[in-house]
């Protein structure tokens, strides 16, 4: 009878114990041994917390610490999760999101015994200061990855966060739809092998620049997976770049598509339900009857077929980057000026090149 109350009284404890100490493969293929189940955790992007809450019913409660990027950037997803959890607004911001903004003063405040970086943040200097500062005083570092290879990418990454957090069945839940919907897609596409449109996937369209592409990674693997043919296939990065007026309009896309999000700071759009609250779109008058026909004519191509493309984004190497802030860049002179050079250059009319420069085509 002893040896069998001793023998049940191991085992509760071992369950209780779980799988820990816990030795895993981080996104950048780092083996981190994490000693105990982790309960307060350092978030280097906010945005991470939507995941988390995928599969958590309470992620608020897991944080010791994170970034101010979502509240900053997405003001109205922050505000959903504050009102679903008001605790958040009291969590110690470590960062401002863009990865040299990592503050050691807090780091060193916080009581924690995890930390999530993405992958473009342990990139920077400051994120492998972090590293090497977080693991000497022994929080271990998990280095997640979202944006590259966002097809596969998305399911590893999630299971991984189920299996450090002990919420395997609720991340393999969302892994397996994820990856059912894909395989649907996919099957839908191959049945229908008819020409595939070309695409421009604009990011965050500014009014003073055109335009920040896709490439053929981060969101472009969704659009070629969805049966679209990359503008920027064979001739940006593999994250995108920066394309002119002039190379858009040789091009000639079929579809182009604008990304934003719900209050977004990047762009001048904002999409969701509180849009037509927070967000007016500016728009041309509509064109008389007398020149309505040449207004909504096509925009004739031009014979410029080389892509003017700009260093990788400063911010992610899959991620356009953040838009400049007011009274930077041109001034409305200077792109009136470039309009008219490129207008007479290009043989388009004025109201066509507009569109185009201003990412609106």
């Amino acid at each position: 009878m002893l040896v069998l109350v001793a023998a049940l009284a191991l085992a509760t404890a071992a369950r209780a114990e779980g799988p820990w100490p816990m030795t895993v493969t981080d996104a950048v293929g780092r083996e981190v041994t994490i000693p105990a189940r982790p309960k307060a955790i350092l978030l280097g992007s906010g945005f991470n917390l939507v995941a988390l809450s995928l599969i958590h019913p309470d992620p608020v409660s897991l944080l010791a610490g994170w970034s101010g990027d979502m509240k900053g950037d997405n003001p109205e997803i922050y505000e959903s999760f504050r009102r679903k959890f008001p605790a958040i607004a009291d969590v110690p911001q470590i960062d401002d999101g863009t990865g040299p903004g990592l503050s050691f003063e807090t780091l060193l405040t916080v009581k924690a015994d995890l930390a999530l970086l993405n992958n473009w943040q342990s990139d920077t200097e400051s994120g492998k200061r972090a590293i090497e500062y977080l693991t000497g005083i022994g929080v271990p570092v998990i280095v997640v990855d979202f944006n590259n290879d966002a097809l596969t990418g998305t399911p590893r990454m999630m299971r991984l966060l189920g299996q450090i957090f002990e919420r395997e069945e609720q991340a393999e839940a969302f892994a397996r739809f994820y990856e059912d919907k894909l395989a649907l897609i996919r099957s839908r596409i191959a049945a229908k092998p008819e020409p595939r449109p070309l695409v421009l996937m604009d990011a965050f369209p500014q009014a003073d620049r055109c335009c920040w592409a896709y490439g053929t990674g981060g969101l472009g693997e969704f659009l070629t997976m969805a049966g679209g043919r990359n503008i920027a296939e064979g001739v940006l990065p593999r994250p995108g770049g920066t394309v002119n007026a002039e190379a858009i309009m040789a091009a000639n896309p079929d579809i182009y598509i604008a990304t934003s999000s719900p209050g977004g700071k990047y762009g001048t759009l904002s999409i969701g339900p509180e849009s037509a609250k927070t967000r007016r779109v500016r728009r041309s008058p509509a064109p008389s009857k007398r020149r309505r026909s040449r207004a909504s004519a096509p925009c004739r191509k031009s014979a410029f077929t080389d892509f003017g493309t700009s260093s990788t984004p400063s911010r992610s190497t899959s991620s356009p980057p953040r838009p400049s802030p007011p009274g930077s860049g041109r001034t409305s002179s200077a792109i009136s000026t470039r309009r008219r050079a490129l207008t007479k250059s290009t043989n388009v009319s004025p109201r066509c090149h507009s569109r185009a420069a201003t990412g609106w085509i």
